[in-house]
């Protein structure tokens, strides 16, 4: 096969294919079928060729080879696949041309224009891809040829000169090539502004959205858009979102606004403006309202006032003006925040209508608020006078409070203290209040007036008034009446009731009594008396045994035993003296059964003098009493006698005193009950025990000059005591060691002065060490006498709680303690014993001896024995 050394790529060239003869060379006739092949794939050959006959072993084709490049074209015998001939052939690149064409030159910012390159070269047709650029700035990706052609669109060029090219990047054929540049001239576009209002006509502070759209000949224009009203901008520039921007506001006052959009423009479009936009705002209603800082205020105090302005939307501005009635009292003040205060220390007393007037502004109308009641309250100054100070104790007292005000006269009430404690409450009447009051205790007040304040002042409170009240000088006397003559009263009581008891005791542990009731100087005593038998010698019948038997207290006395009997029984007081002491004168004519119960009866009057001293200017001292009186004691008993050495008792009484204490022109008197109880035990022989409890209710008549009282007691006593026996000389001696004490409440009262006199206590009693000797002897064979002589050493103690009455303000005494301190007493009587056993005393005491009191006392008593059987 024979080919040329070189072609170009796409143009046609000759092969000639030669069958020869394997041996000699030499072409010969073939008759086969010849396959062409390439190594450039993109190679044009001819189709299977048969050779005829007529081919003479010869043939010629065409063969075009598309790349470039050392390629080869070889025949083969398809027959045998025998190859037949090859070729190589040399293929070489063309050079290209590139021209680049704008569709529309000059064009406009946004506006698209096409590109046009257009690559052609000798011998064929340029393949591949085509660049556009700007300078040196790619416009796109790499455009594709098709038939040599290629195009490229673009909106995105900017205002001004452009230098477009085109580059061919070649094919495995053609040399790529860079076309010349084209001056691509890019004009601005102009732009268009519209503006619209959703809302109008709107309200004064509703809010409005403006919007404005802005577009050009071709594309979507970029930048800002500034709103306004008229000549002034509304707010800061707004930026463009797809050709739009918009703004909102509630600024807008009442009224007609010139709204336009004002587009700045950008690199590709033109700067442009609205038409005008008539916003029409209407003017909204306002409200206003007043508060106070301090509602009620005092006159002086500094008050504000707030007045808030509210809409139906947005906040109004504006002036207010405080007004007080028609006054203008503050203003004009500005509105910030819709709020505007004003303060002021000048209000008088009294009530103020004040209002908050607004003006309005060009979006809200004018409001007044309504009227605030201001209540201002004067200053007021209350003073405190006493009708009588220092007043007497019971006596009325008339306080007056005035209570003057800062602008008028105050009403209202006062109220009345004694130190924090309400005394009364009074209503002002022209600025005066008064109380009158008779309750205030003796002693310092301290007396306030408290003004409640009203409707227009302040409240305030006078200052303290010290009221004195003095205790009328009768209500100190009654006081140191009852003080004094009270123990006095208790002591008797006391010394009547223990001496009672102790003679009481001594009768019933004596044997065998009788029954008898005789009369004395100051009263009766009756006794009734059962005793034991003592044992008898051995070998007396017992129940024949006299037995003795006991007059309570101070007068004893008791019978014989029978002839040969030596019955010896220990006896308190002369009747057991008696019996045991005196000589039988004659013997016993008839027989007494032994009686374990005593019923007796003691009756005592007792007085007392209280000395004082008086030395007159010739040096003569006198002694007199200026306090004096008497006092009764009936008391009843019945005495059981439990065993030989063991009795108990049971005692009641009634009491009636009367007593003067010429000093003070005073006299108490009264009377009173008692009930109580004993016992009596001898431990030995000679040594007595006693024990009494008793309660007492006395009832209390006091007077001192013009003051009268009334008022209860009751009392406690509690007495104990050893007394012995001994025999000498024919007289018998009675030791003893004896004390009694007292306990006395009394009531509280008011007494005719109408002075309250606090209750009180005390307590007293008297402490007894002394001797008792006694004589006893016959007088008849049936009556026998026993004088008896006693002197005692007497210490009285009291304890009264009078000081702390007088210290917590109740009234004072003037007295000195009575029945108080050591004394000395003597004591004498006779008693008489019967042979029926009954037994009669009489007796005397005096006390005081060696103090500044003197107390005597007569007393009777009998007694009765009988047995239970």
């Amino acid at each position: 096969m024979s080919a040329p050394a070189s072609a170009a790529p796409g143009t046609a060239f000759n092969v000639t294919v030669t069958a020869l003869d394997a041996s000699s060379n030499i072409a010969t006739s073939y008759l086969g079928t010849v396959h062409f092949t390439s190594n450039d794939g993109a190679a044009v050959l001819p189709a299977n060729y048969t050779f005829g006959p007529g081919d003479a072993g010869a043939h010629t084709f065409s063969v075009v080879l598309n790349s470039a490049g050392n390629r080869t074209v070889t025949a083969i015998d398809t027959a045998s696949s025998a190859i037949t001939g090859t070729g190589n052939i040399s293929v070489s690149t063309r050079a290209t041309t590139i021209s680049v064409a704008s569709s529309v030159n000059p064009s406009s910012t946004g506006q698209s224009v096409t590109f046009t390159a257009t690559v052609t070269a000798s011998g064929g047709t340029p393949t591949g891809t085509v660049t556009f650029k700007d300078g040196a700035t790619t416009l796109g990706a790499p455009v594709t040829l098709s038939g040599g052609i290629a195009t490229f669109s673009t909106t995105t060029l900017t205002s001004g000169v452009h230098s477009i090219t085109a580059d061919y990047g070649g094919d495995p054929n053609f040399t790529g090539s860079t076309s010349s540049a084209l001056t691509q001239n890019v004009n601005v576009a102009p732009s268009t502004t519209t503006l619209t209002s959703p809302a109008n006509p709107s309200r004064v502070g509703q809010s409005v959205t403006f919007t404005a759209t802005v577009t050009g000949t071709s594309g979507t224009p970029t930048g800002t858009v500034t709103f306004k009203d008229g000549a002034t901008a509304l707010g800061a520039p707004v930026t463009l979102a797809g050709g739009i921007a918009t703004f909102s506001t509630t600024a807008l006052t009442g009224g007609a606004h010139s709204i336009t959009a004002v587009y700045a423009g950008d690199t590709n479009f033109t700067g442009s403006t609205s038409s005008a936009l008539t916003q029409n705002v209407n003017v909204t209603s306002s409200t206003a309202t007043l508060t106070s800082s301090a509602n009620p205020s005092k006159a002086g105090q500094s008050v504000t006032f707030t007045a808030t302005v509210t809409g139906a939307s947005g906040t109004p501005t504006g002036m207010v003006t405080f007004k007080d009635g028609a006054t203008t009292i503050g203003g004009p003040v500005p509105l910030s925040g819709g709020a505007a205060t004003f303060s002021t220390n000048a209000l008088s007393a009294g009530t103020h209508a004040v209002t908050a007037v607004y003006s309005g502004d060009g979006s809200y109308t004018g409001s007044t608020s309504a009227a605030v009641s201001q209540v201002v309250q004067g200053a007021t100054t209350t003073t405190l006078t006493s009708s009588l100070n220092p007043s007497p104790s019971g006596q009325p007292v008339t306080f007056t409070a005035v209570v003057t005000g800062l602008g008028g006269t105050p009403g209202g009430t006062v109220t009345f203290s004694d130190g924090g404690t309400a005394i009364g409450t009074a209503t002002l009447s022209a600025g005066v209040a008064t109380i009158t009051t008779t309750t205030l205790a003796a002693g310092s007040h301290s007396i306030m007036a408290s003004y409640g304040g009203g409707a227009n002042f302040n409240p305030s409170a006078s200052q303290a008034l010290a009221q004195t009240v003095n205790t009328p000088s009768d209500s100190a006397k009654l006081r140191e009446l009852q003080v004094n003559v009270t123990k006095v009263v208790a002591q008797a009581s006391g010394q009547a009731i223990s001496g009672a008891i102790d003679s009481a005791i001594s009768d019933g542990f004596n044997d065998n009594g009788g029954n008898f009731a005789t009369p004395g100087p100051s009263g009766m005593r009756f006794n009734f008396a059962a005793d034991g038998n003592d044992v008898g010698e051995a070998g007396v019948n017992p129940a024949q045994s006299r037995s003795a038997y006991s007059a309570s207290g101070d007068l004893a006395g008791t019978g014989n035993g029978r002839t040969g009997q030596t019955g010896s029984r220990r006896v308190d007081d002369a009747f057991a003296a008696i019996d045991q002491q005196m000589p039988r004168k004659a013997p016993t004519k008839n027989f007494r059964e032994d009686k374990d119960w005593l019923f007796w009866v003691d009756v005592r009057g007792s007085g007392i003098d209280r000395l004082t001293s008086t030395t007159t200017a010739a040096g003569t001292t006198t002694a007199a009493a200026p306090l004096y009186g008497q006092q009764i004691n009936a008391l009843a008993g019945l005495t059981y006698r439990m065993r030989p050495d063991f009795l108990v008792g049971v005692v009641g009484g009634y009491e009636n005193f009367s007593y003067t204490e010429q000093d003070i022109n005073g006299k108490l008197t009264g009377d009173g009950w008692t009930i109580g109880s004993y016992l009596g035990w001898k431990i030995t022989p000679t040594l007595r025990y006693d024990a009494a409890v008793t309660y007492s209710g006395i009832g209390y008549n006091s007077v001192a000059g013009t003051a009268q009282g009334n008022f209860s007691g009751d009392r406690w006593m509690v007495a104990t005591g050893l007394t012995g026996t001994y025999k000498a000389w024919g007289f018998a001696f009675e030791p003893s060691a004896k004390v009694y004490a007292l306990w006395e409440n009394e009531g509280a009262y008011v007494d005719s002065l109408g002075t309250q006199q606090a209750s009180r206590r005390f307590s007293s009693g008297r402490a007894s060490a002394g001797m008792k000797a006694i004589y006893p002897f016959a007088w008849t064979d049936t009556v026998s006498l026993a004088p008896y002589l006693g002197i005692y050493g007497d210490y009285y103690f009291n304890q009264d709680n009078a000081a702390a009455i007088v210290a917590a303000g109740g009234v004072p005494l003037a007295s000195t303690p009575l029945l108080d301190g050591w004394s000395a007493r003597v004591t004498a009587g006779l008693g008489a014993k019967f042979e029926g056993g009954a037994a009669l005393g009489v007796g005397a005491e005096y006390g005081g001896i060696g103090a500044n009191f003197q107390t005597w006392t007569f007393k009777a008593r009998g007694q009765v024995p009988f047995s239970a059987q």
